[in-house]
């Protein structure tokens, strides 16, 4: 039996940190914070303010690090976590094309990049952040010991991958060979579960900010995964974890696979992308890496042939899933038969492998050799601003395959999820904005004093109107009738 009731619902997003490269007319550095901040003057133009809530209700910000960050609205459904995930991308393209074309910019003559990525050049890493709505009655420490074994080898299925000599501290001598990385957080993530989020670098963070009703649930935080440029590979890393917790809720997860162990596995996992790390359980069973993936794989699957499909979208429906599990196993099976090339397509540190190996062999680089070559194109894999992108060249060559059209990412630049409070909060923002009323936004409380003080709630994620909201709004445009 199930320790709590499983969710008949859920929220999800994630939080991505862009890393900013700005250069001027003489090829010398950019501070980020200027370069961030110059960025983001459209922005502030438009919305009055560098920290901001977008049209779609998701939050849009620059963040400690000056990193900008773009986090999601709340979404129940994989395609709206796609297509908002995109759409941050796209509003973080076109801030960097309006920022080219001021003629009195910092970066006039020189360059700037937006790197959808998790390390910069001297290893500083910054993070791709995960959000999962699950139940108050969920004991984070307990559920780490099931979901530790999952998160150290899901790198194997969805990470951005990198060479290792692509991030070189400060005092470091230059390296003289290059090896390969599944994984760009795998370094810089050191225990299971912390409270911390930058010294000490957890799987999942266990600070409780619930941003809903914290008496019904909590908000369970993970920041070991990668930043993807690949569709898939977004899709893959929410999805696997999404079925993961059904299972845990429902009791249905992979038994005897109790974790305590050394979380400094990571970075082993991450250079062997065979999958064949052998992983010790607190029962002294062993599984490689890979074989983890394919009990988790396997139990999804039988998962879904009784999982009911979630009333009004307020889930990821059956058809997400069943998708997610055939690309799963698809890629397991690859990995399995030491052929990662035929899910190349699918994966995004099999598709960066497999480009930079076609300039080493055009520019008749060693296998394994240094090149700073190829270290400014694993960075460029991941730049969302240049134009073209690496990953729609690779799309529309067929080696990166995608999942929703550009119609829709356009569409979710201006739109919220329906089926979760987004679209309150973005429907509440859209009307004070439009009339030129203040009003103060978090992502659970909405306030303002016009016509008098007001505060909306929202503490339902999934909550789709507000009696609140509609009173607000009423209110408005009955004062703005008598003006």
């Amino acid at each position: 039996m199930s320790r709590h009731e499983p969710l008949a619902g859920r929220v999800f997003g994630i939080e991505t940190e862009y890393g900013i490269h700005a250069t001027d007319a003489t090829g010398h550095t950019i501070d980020p914070g200027i370069a961030a901040r110059e960025l983001f003057q459209p922005i502030v133009e438009e919305f009055g303010a560098a920290n901001i809530f977008h049209h779609n209700g998701s939050r849009l910000y620059i963040d400690v690090g000056d990193h900008p960050e773009w986090a999601t609205a709340e979404c129940s459904t994989l395609t709206q976590l796609l297509a908002i995930d995109q759409a941050g991308d796209r509003i973080l393209a076109d801030l960097a094309a309006r920022l080219r074309q001021r003629p009195d910019s910092c970066i006039t003559g020189g360059k700037l990049a937006i790197l959808k990525n998790n390390i910069d050049a001297r290893g500083n890493s910054y993070g791709c952040h995960e959000n999962y709505l699950v139940s108050r009655e969920t004991v984070l420490k307990q559920l780490s010991a099931t979901l530790t074994p999952l998160l150290l080898t899901r790198q194997l299925i969805c990470g951005a991958g990198m060479l290792d000599s692509s991030a070189i501290p400060l005092g470091r001598p230059q390296p003289t060979s290059s090896s390969w990385l599944v994984s760009q957080r795998a370094d810089h993530v050191w225990e299971s579960v912390s409270s911390a989020t930058t010294r000490s670098r957890p799987i999942i963070n266990t600070r409780d900010e619930p941003h809903c009703d914290g008496g019904r649930w909590r908000r369970l935080h993970v920041i070991v995964g990668d930043s993807n440029i690949s569709e898939i590979s977004t899709v893959l890393k929410v999805g696997i974890m999404i079925l993961a917790l059904e299972l845990i809720e429902h009791d249905l997860a992979p038994h005897g696979m109790l974790y305590h162990g050394p979380v400094n596995l990571l970075g082993d996992i991450a250079r062997d992308p065979t999958g064949s790390t052998v992983l010790t359980f607190d029962d002294g069973t062993q599984l490689t890496a890979l074989e983890v993936q394919q009990q988790w794989c396997q139990a999804a699957s039988s998962w879904l042939n009784n999982r009911p499909d979630p009333a009004d979208q307020q889930a990821p429906t059956n058809a997400e899933l069943t998708q997610v599990v055939s690309w799963w196993q698809s890629i397991i099976t690859a990995l399995e038969h030491h052929k990662p090339e035929t899910v190349s397509h699918l994966v995004d540190w099999i598709a960066k492998r497999t480009l930079l190996a076609a300039y080493r062999r055009r520019w008749d680089i060693a296998p394994d050799a240094y090149d700073p070559r190829l270290n400014q194109l694993d960075f460029a894999y991941h730049d969302i601003a240049s134009t073209p992108t690496i990953g729609s060249m690779l799309t529309r060559s067929s080696a990166l395959a995608t999942v929703i059209d550009e119609a829709t990412i356009q569409a979710a630049i201006h739109t919220a999820p329906a089926t979760t409070r987004a679209t309150i909060r973005a429907e509440l923002l859209d009307h004070a904005r439009a009339n030129d009323i203040a009003l103060q936004a978090d992502w659970s409380l909405l306030r303002t004093n016009y016509p008098t003080s007001t505060t909306v709630s929202l503490p339902d994620p999934l909550a789709t109107s507000s009696g609140e909201a509609a009173a607000l709004i009423a209110a408005w445009q009955q004062h703005e009738s008598h003006s």
